[in-house]
């Protein structure tokens, strides 16, 4: 090795190298394909050295001749099972080309930064490989082969203009909500127009654009400081600049740039609620707690009379999990409710209360009261709904008039300590009562009859029967939620028997009046009082239709507090009441209560004393709607499962609820209120009886007709419309026969002459050219003046019924103008109807109302069109589509836009209107009505597939789940994940129990347990996640015991408790 080592050293040696390899390279001829493997020759002197010595040391030898290119074995004195090399650096494309030759093998690049199409404007995929240096060209254009790095402008015949819109002096609002693209294709004949209230501008590329619109937005800033809604806008245009022209720049810089942007604007606008809101919600962010805690102090001690900041202050204080505790929590809502009652009272001077203030406390308590409940409290919760109603709906007209709040409280402390029956329980007589007659203490054993029944010797039996054979995690849970549905009403002590508050064998459950106190404010207005009690009742588990959302407004805001559970909001394509397709739950689970059914009738049967007028309808109205519900649901179900024991239960129950009605309309004040009698015509109709609908509607037509009443007449005729054409149940296809046309053309005339009746199925219906003409006529009046009447009237008061009768009317004069014309004249009629109130200017949400509703009635001829011609059901998408862009959150128009879609299997269409809504939506609503139907999607795949292959599937759960890797399994946890971060929903229980769920019947526990973990970070009030938790991950149920006692979490069955029922076991 050292002779090797020095060869290059001799000279002579190396000159006569150079020979050699001279004389190979002039005279050695090769074939032309063995060439192609031929090793190079060196270029430099340097290199010629380096190989040749590493050529010589490696053999050892003086010599140079060239290793041979194959090897015997013979040579190698091997074993034929010996002869093997391995090679450490292996190349994966030798075994995918089957090359050992690296010029043989293909070689690709890959570009980096890929603009994505068809995605938001300047979304850029970046690859992992290292960009390679790239030369210069002097023609940009040249850089790549089939595409420009540049925009590249287009003729004039078929020019894009990127457009901004400025406002004029006169401010055209119509145009620019018309006009909402972000180009818009325009021809020479629309350049040449001039139109002074619209200023176009041209942009070659979207990065001129946006260049010119942030100026735009500096300039109008610098000229309108005070304008607010201007100042969010350019905030969020942040987001649209930095993915364009910032797309390496990192999130918290994003934010920090915008609270810059926010505490520029709060220096002109200090006041601005949506400003301060908006920029504490990004402090949040990056913030730490000490510093969060100080301003948001900062902020209720400024604005102590803003209900707006004290809910989203609440929502603060309950939601860190480091520093949660359940008293705590209580405590910021009591300060929070003295301090707004003493501002409307007057004892703080500093501040004037609100305009609304009565409804912003209001909704603080509701908002305190769904907090006791999640976090296990049910018992106070139910106690502070009794308290606010006796408190206000029951009180005697002298005390209210002649004392004040404080005079009024302690008036009511003695009662409440009295233990009398409250609103709600069986033989209450209400405050009023019980101060005229202080000594009667009739209703005491009453309700303590009922007490001593829930905690009797069949109750510890009852206990005794759930925890038998079970492990102590399991029995714990059961015993847990069998408490908590016999002990929901708070505990009274029975005097009849001598018992006192010590005999309380659970303190929590006893309910004083330091602990209902701060629930004690003054309610003036009716139709809030009622909507304490509809929400009461929503509390417990009536259902609550929602058939416009146009009255929600920031309601919405602050859903994502009262959702438990996913299915808490449904669409029903196959329910429908009075035009509503969706329901939402408070507690659903309640209604199975023990007792709860009672408590429930008790409460509709003394409110209704309390209310006349509309205000009694709506409540009535409500109780059929409840009593119909719960005869539905049995209906499905006995339907779905087709068992002859739940068949015979939907026969009992639909003679419970026609007996129900027609008891609840033999009392006088609803034996003549035509809204009553068509409500029950409507259930009818859902449960199939059409002879009953049709007695009933001819009865309430001969009603309407004796009081004259063309508002009541146009609601019948409509109702019977619904009824031929089935349009009372969206599963079930219209159909149009010529009987069924003249019979509806022949109802609709009854509105020009009311000697007609409803036509029978035997008699002749002959419909002439004059009683047509003579009909349109007529309906067009109408409705000219209906909309005259509304317009000119600039108050919402004592409007209900012409809005109610416009919409009714306006339905019938369009379905009458479909069946004699065509779909387009009918659509014309509704669209002139709604052009003619926006261009009324009136701002109303009522009449916001009737444009929803006439909305929901035009996509209703859709569908009757599409149901019986051969149209194509992409009109009817698009405007279901136009029209949710309006009312994003109405559940009967997302109820036919998904419905329509999930029946195609086509959820491209679907998904993409989803992700648009919820990246722009401050609601919990579209995203679990999008986890709903991602989830329909996946388990109908999942049967799909399990009848294709004719065996049943393994790998799919008891709820219709799989855990077979699919895209759509992707996409459920993609819209989980952007759920759980979006400050609008990350605080919803129901997403994190479900996204938990999601995870274990996929088999991934341990996501599931850091799904939980992320939930307490979000939710730590909420017991059911607990709950959830332990059911999951039964190895983790002491650490969540411990966690549920740290914060405070109302456990009314102790550990120890268990482990000694057990041991007696």
């Amino acid at each position: 090795l050292a002779e090797a080592d020095n060869i290059w050293e001799d000279s002579d040696y190396y000159d006569d190298y150079e020979k050699d390899t001279h004389f190979i390279n002039e005279n050695t001829k090769t074939d032309p394909l063995q060439d192609h493997h031929r090793i190079n020759t060196p270029r430099s002197e340097k290199t010629y050295k380096k190989k040749y010595k590493q050529a010589k040391s490696k053999n050892a030898s003086n010599t140079l001749k060239e290793r041979p290119d194959t090897i015997w074995i013979e040579e190698t004195n091997l074993n034929p099972q010996d002869a093997y090399r391995v090679d450490r650096r292996a190349d994966v494309d030798n075994l995918r080309y089957q090359k050992l030759y690296r010029l043989d093998v293909p070689e690709y690049r890959q570009f980096l930064g890929v603009e994505l199409q068809g995605s938001r404007s300047g979304r850029v995929i970046k690859w992992a490989q290292k960009q390679r240096k790239k030369k210069k060209m002097a023609n940009p254009f040249l850089q790549r082969r089939y595409y420009k790095l540049v925009n590249k402008v287009c003729n004039n015949q078929n020019e894009i203009l990127y457009k901004r819109y400025e406002e004029s002096d006169q401010g055209d609002q119509q145009i620019l909500s018309r006009n909402k693209a972000l180009f818009i294709p325009l021809d020479n004949k629309i350049l040449d127009t001039k139109d002074s209230n619209k200023k176009i501008s041209k942009a070659s590329n979207l990065d001129e654009y946006l260049s010119n619109l942030a100026n735009d937005f500096h300039k109008n800033l610098r000229e309108r400081p005070d304008d607010t809604k201007l100042w969010l806008k350019f905030i969020q245009f942040q987001d649209t600049y930095a993915d364009k022209f910032a797309a390496n720049v990192k999130k918290k810089a994003l934010i920090e740039r915008k609270i810059a942007i926010y505490e520029r604007a709060l220096e002109v606008n200090p006041t601005s609620m949506e400003l301060i809101l908006g920029h504490m919600q990004l402090c949040a962010e990056i913030w730490d707690n000490d510093q969060l805690e100080k301003e948001w102090k900062k902020l209720t001690f400024t604005y102590p009379n803003r209900s707006i900041l004290w809910r989203y202050y609440l929502i603060y204080c309950q939601a860190r999990f480091s520093s949660f505790s359940t008293t705590r929590s209580i405590s910021v809502h009591d300060k929070c409710l003295d301090s707004l009652s003493n501002i409307i009272e007057g004892n703080l001077v500093s501040h004037r209360s609100e305009s609304n203030a009565e409804e912003g406390m209001l909704k603080i308590f509701l908002q305190r009261c769904s907090f006791l409940h999640q976090v296990g409290q049910t018992e106070k919760a139910i106690a502070c709904f009794q308290a606010l109603i006796e408190f206000n709906c029951f009180c005697s007209y002298e005390i209210r008039n002649t004392s004040t709040l404080k005079g009024q409280i302690a008036f009511f402390e003695t009662y409440w300590d009295s233990n009398i029956a409250r609103f709600g329980e069986t033989s209450a007589n209400g405050w009023h009562k019980w101060m005229e007659n202080v000594e009667g203490k009739a209703s005491d054993s009453t309700v303590v009859k009922n007490n001593v029944e829930m905690t009797s010797h069949e109750l510890e039996n009852d206990e005794d029967i759930i925890i038998k054979d079970k492990p102590i995690w399991k029995a714990w849970n059961d015993l847990e939620k069998y408490r908590t549905s016999t002990g929901w009403l708070p505990w009274k002590p029975n005097t009849v028997k001598g018992e006192t508050e010590d005999d309380c064998e659970d303190v929590d459950r006893l309910v004083l009046f330091d602990d209902i106190s701060s629930c004690l404010f003054i309610v003036t207005s009716e139709t809030l009082k009622l909507e304490v009690i509809i929400r009461f009742l929503q509390f417990l588990g009536v259902p609550v239709m929602l058939c416009a959302t146009s009255f929600l407004d920031e309601d919405l805001r602050f859903d994502q507090l009262t959702y438990n559970q996913v299915d808490q909001v449904r669409l029903c394509p196959g329910f429908k009441i009075q035009g509503c397709h969706g329901w939402t739950f408070v507690n659903k689970e309640s209604l199975q209560w023990a007792n709860m059914d009672v408590f429930i009738s008790n409460i509709f049967t003394q409110a209704l004393s309390l209310f006349n007028g509309n205000n009694y309808t709506r409540l009535a109205l409500m109780w059929i709607n409840y009593v119909a519900y719960k005869c539905k649901v049995i209906t499905c179900r006995a339907l779905i499962k087709g068992n002859s024991t739940d068949q015979k239960s939907n026969i009992v129950q639909n003679k419970y609820f026609q007996k129900f009605c027609k008891n609840f309309l033999k009392q006088p004040l609803n034996r003549n209120n035509i809204e009553i009698w068509l409500a029950y015509a409507r259930l009818e109709m859902i449960l199939g009886n059409v002879d009953m609908t049709k007695r009933i509607l001819k009865q309430v037509l001969d009603m309407s007709k004796m009081t004259n009443s063309t508002v009541f007449l146009t609601a019948v005729i409509k109702a019977y419309i619904e009824l031929e054409l089935n349009l009372y149940d969206e599963s079930q296809k219209s159909v149009i026969t010529e009987t069924v046309k003249n019979r509806v053309l022949e109802v609709i005339c009854i509105l020009t002459d009311r000697t007609k009746d409803l036509p029978t199925l035997t008699s002749p219906i002959v419909i002439s050219s004059t009683d047509v003409l003579r009909c349109k006529t007529y309906m067009r009046n109408i409705r000219t003046e209906l909309l005259s009447s509304i317009i000119s009237v600039n108050v919402d008061t004592n409007c209900e019924e012409k809005y109610k009768h416009l919409v009714d009317h306006t339905f019938c004069y369009a379905m009458y103008d479909y069946l004699v014309n065509n779909l387009q004249s009918a659509c014309n009629i509704i669209e002139s109807t709604i052009c003619s109130i926006k261009e009324s200017l009136i701002q109303s949400k009522s009449l916001l109302f009737v444009i929803e509703k006439l909305s929901v009635d035009q996509l209703l001829l859709y569908k009757i069109h599409t149901d019986t011609t051969c149209a194509s059901y992409n009109t009817k998408r698009q405007f279901n589509i136009q029209i949710l862009k309006q009312f994003p959150y109405n559940l009967d128009l997302l109820s036919s836009f998904a419905n329509g879609e999930m029946q195609m299997f086509v959820m491209g269409r679907m998904r993409r209107y989803f992700d648009h809504v919820i990246s722009q939506s401050f609601s919990s609503l579209p995203w679990l009505i999008a986890m709903q139907q991602e989830e329909a999607r996946l388990r109908t795949v999942n049967n799909s597939s399990s009848q294709a292959n004719g065996t049943e599937d393994k790998n799919v759960t008891l709820d219709g789940m799989s855990s077979v890797d699919t895209g759509i399994k992707h996409r459920i946890r993609s819209i989980y994940e952007r759920a759980t971060n979006s400050p609008w929903t990350k605080h919803c229980i129901a997403i994190w129990r479900d996204y938990m769920r999601f995870e274990i019947s996929q088999g991934n526990i341990a996501n599931a347990k850091a799904v939980f973990y992320r939930g307490l970070q979000s939710c730590p009030w909420a017991k059911d996640i607990y709950m959830d938790a332990i059911c999951y991950f039964p190895e983790e149920f002491q650490n969540i015991m411990d966690i549920m006692m740290e914060k405070e979490i109302r456990i009314r069955t102790p550990v120890e408790e268990i482990e000694l029922l057990l041991d007696k076991q």
